[in-house]
């Protein structure tokens, strides 16, 4: 999951962002551990706590073009993924990989609205030494097959630390949010969605989850 945005906007998110978390105490944001009250947010009173979400909500609202997240259900992946097919195809070796296709697939999709004439795209996800060197060979692989399609916009793929790198604190509020809303849609009795959630839906929330059609389509298209 994450969020497209400007050179210049981003560089004003990562601004205000940090300053919002100076005013907590904060030097960076893990979704996660705010949720359980972990580390640095341990014993934050719940006004502030309230207060601190909502604010950091509207500087993304404020600052990106829209997000894009999708998820996968374990048990779908295993299921339908076969272990033939994860050996053959690296690319499947992992449901996290298959969410990073998906969300690649939507982006590319949308580049006729979202980044018109000659506007480019880099995209940045967090280190991850299990899957950089796959999504590398992918992310070029994509590019060449789909060139005309929207993927000559793709400009390159970087790792950063979330540290470092302010608007993958961002981009983990959204991560965080769409894995609740897939395990709410099958909880019993259903729940609402969480108001997070909704508010972050405001600003063109691209998206949704692999449900085993996704899944079948896929490997469909990657076993001939």
């Amino acid at each position: 999951a994450g969020y497209l945005s400007t050179p210049e906007k981003w560089q004003r998110f990562s601004n205000a962002w940090t300053q919002k978390l100076s005013e907590y105490g904060l030097s960076v944001f893990h979704m996660t551990d705010y949720e359980n009250n972990w580390g640095d947010f341990k014993g934050l009173a719940e006004p502030k706590r309230v207060g601190l979400i909502s604010e950091l909500i509207s500087l993304i609202g404020e600052h990106t073009c829209c997000s894009i997240a999708g998820a996968i259900i374990t048990k779908d992946y295993n299921d339908i993924i076969q272990e033939e097919l994860r050996q053959r195809v690296p690319y499947f070796q992992d449901p996290y990989f298959v969410c990073f296709i998906y969300c690649l697939d939507l982006l590319v999709k949308q580049f006729d609205s979202l980044c018109p004439g000659d506007e480019t795209v880099t995209l940045v996800f967090e280190q991850n030494k299990g899957m950089e060197g796959r999504a590398l060979e992918y992310f070029k692989e994509y590019k060449r097959k789909h060139r005309g399609y929207g993927a000559e916009k793709l400009v390159s793929l970087d790792f950063r630390p979330k540290k470092k790198c302010v608007p993958l604190q961002a981009a983990d509020v959204i991560a965080y949010e769409s894995r609740k809303e897939l395990i709410n849609k099958f909880d019993v009795p259903l729940r609402q969605p969480r108001r997070s959630l909704m508010e972050l839906s405001k600003n063109n929330l691209i998206g949704g989850y692999l449900d085993t059609d996704h899944l079948r389509a896929l490997a469909d298209r990657h076993s001939t």
